[in-house]
C-alpha cells in the first residue's frame, strides 16, 4: 500500500508495467493467493471480517498499476470469487476490462529493448512436497484447502463448464473450472493438500 501511495503521488510511471513494478505485483499475488487459501481465518466471525475489511484490499485492486491484470489468472479468479462472496472487494469489472484488452502489454526491459509480458510467472513454493522419505515429517504441518464458500460452489455447479488449462496451472489448480456467476471469469479449486503457511501459525 505504501508503494502504491508513492506511485500515485510522486511517480510518472504510475501505470501497469511488469518490468517496472514486478516486486509490487509479486507482493500482490502473494496477498491474493494467501487470502484465497486461508480466507476462513479472516471471515469466521464478525470481528475477523471487520479485520479483513480494514486491510483495504480495494486500494490494491483499484490501483492504476492494475495487479489483477498482471497476477496469475487462476489466483485472481479465486480471490475475486471469495472477496465478492464476503462483500470485501468487487473485482469483476476490472477483470472484464482486462479481458477485453487482449493485446499483451508492451514494456521496455532494463537493457532498453522492447518486451511483451502478459502476467507473472507461475511459482508457488508450497506445491507439492515430493521427497518421499521426509514427506511424513512435513505433511502434518501443511494446510489442506477447505474449498470455496458454499454459495460460490453452488453457483459454480449451476453455471459451471469444464475448461482446459495450461500445464503450469495444472500444477497448482484442479482441472475443474467453472463460472462464479454468469458473465464473470472462472474460479478454480486448489489441487494440493499443501498451502501457503504452516498449519500451526
Amino acid at each position: 500500500t505504501h508503494y502504491n501511495n508513492l506511485q500515485e503521488k510522486y511517480c510518472t510511471r504510475n501505470y501497469a508495467d511488469i518490468d517496472i513494478h514486478a516486486p509490487f505485483y509479486y507482493a500482490c499475488q502473494t496477498i491474493f493467493y494467501v487470502f484465497a487459501f486461508r480466507y476462513k481465518e479472516y471471515t469466521q466471525n464478525k470481528t475477523k471480517l471487520e479485520l479483513a475489511k480494514s486491510l483495504n484490499l480495494g486500494h490494491l485492486v483499484n490501483s492504476k498499476l492494475n495487479p489483477l491484470r498482471m497476477c496469475t489468472p487462476a489466483v485472481v479468479s479465486n480471490f475475486a470469487s471469495i472477496t465478492r462472496h464476503y462483500d470485501l472487494v468487487y473485482c469483476y469489472t476490472i477483470m472484464e476490462n482486462n479481458k477485453r484488452n487482449t493485446a499483451a502489454l508492451p514494456s521496455t526491459s532494463i537493457h532498453g529493448s522492447s518486451t511483451t509480458t502478459d502476467s507473472l510467472e507461475m511459482f508457488f513454493p508450497f506445491d507439492p512436497y515430493l521427497l518421499l522419505r521426509s514427506k511424513d515429517c512435513i505433511a502434518p504441518h501443511y494446510r489442506v484447502f477447505d474449498g470455496m464458500p458454499k454459495v460460490e460452489e453452488e453457483d459454480m455447479k449451476e453455471n459451471g463448464t469444464d475448461e482446459e488449462m495450461s500445464d503450469t496451472e495444472d500444477s497448482f489448480l484442479a482441472r475443474q473450472a467453472s463460472l462464479t456467476h454468469k458473465g464473470t471469469p472462472r474460479s478454480y479449486d486448489f489441487t494440493y493438500g499443501t498451502s501457503p503457511g504452516f498449519s500451526e501459525m
